[in-house]
């Protein structure tokens, strides 16, 4: 069942982005990005089926990469490209049932589930190929970093579509995009957002022991020393969940009202009471102190 399960969820993630060009991007003529934003803009000047011609054009790319990578690892790859480009040929009968023809509404939910949908492919190890794929060759026999490649080739797209399209078209094509980024980012990060405290305080042991007793957080202790006053103290890192960031600076600063706390994003937490289970049972709110 494991083995099944990344297709599966490849599968879903496929569908719903096929269903996202179908019933949004295209009814409204809008572009985008990548190889998809340039098959949309060939698609609306001489109608060429998008699907057939997606997988089509990827088999060039998926070769370079098992030239480089050997088959081991392209599986996932394979699967997400030809389910993708299988979907959009299926779907695209529903474009006439286009929820909303206002194209502000059009890009923002295309680009919500065109993230979603890739987003649920990426975190699997899958891919639906695209110039992300061409990039990893381009990188592999030139040296040229990835995302330069990825950015150019937009921007070439893009500029293509302007001229023969229109550049409203293209404006909306750019808002596509961003949101499309920002959610796979979103879904591959978790929507349980952490932060990270920094903490100086000159009762370190206080602190310490008020966040570890009353939210039941680990801290981790480090040496510091100011450069200005070349007075060495110590530094307090704590890893909380966005929830709890409030409870805890509160609970700081009435231990020592001159702490200084700084608060940042954590991104990619693992470990115990982040995605490992805890052996720390949590306290429950009506048994908490009122700080």
């Amino acid at each position: 069942m494991k083995r099944i399960f990344p297709y599966v969820q490849i599968t879903a993630g496929t569908v719903i982005a096929a269903l996202a060009v179908n019933l949004f991007l295209m009814p409204n003529q809008l572009a985008s990005g990548g190889l998809g934003g340039l098959l949309l803009i060939l698609h609306y000047l001489w109608e060429i089926p998008m699907g057939s011609t997606y997988f089509l054009v990827n088999i060039p790319a998926i070769y370079l990469l098992y030239r480089i990578y050997g088959w081991q690892g392209l599986a996932r790859t394979i699967w997400g490209i030809a389910a993708f480009s299988l979907f959009l040929d299926l779907t695209e009968p529903l474009s006439i049932y286009a929820p909303t023809t206002n194209p502000l509404l059009a890009a923002i939910y295309a680009g919500l589930l065109v993230g979603l949908g890739l987003g649920l492919t990426l975190i699997v190890g899958g891919s639906t190929g695209g110039t992300s794929t061409v990039a990893q060759a381009v990188r592999h026999y030139t040296g040229m970093d990835a995302s330069r490649f990825l950015f150019l080739t937009d921007l070439l797209i893009l500029a293509f579509g302007a001229v023969v399209l229109n550049l409203e078209a293209v404006l909306y094509g750019l808002l596509v995009t961003f949101i499309m980024a920002r959610v796979i980012q979103a879904v591959q990060e978790g929507l349980n957002t952490s932060r990270c405290l920094m903490i100086i305080s000159e009762h370190p042991d206080d602190v310490s022991q008020a966040i570890m007793h009353e939210v039941r957080r680990g801290v981790t202790r480090l040496d510091g020393t100011g450069e200005y006053s070349r007075q060495r103290r110590p530094v307090l890192m704590c890893v909380v969940r966005e929830s709890e960031v409030v409870r805890i600076k509160r609970l700081v600063l009435q231990t020592d009202p001159e702490a200084f706390v700084l608060i940042t994003d954590a991104r990619e937490v693992n470990g115990r009471g982040f995605t490992l289970e805890t052996d720390i049972r949590p306290i429950p709110f009506w048994s908490q102190s009122g700080h």
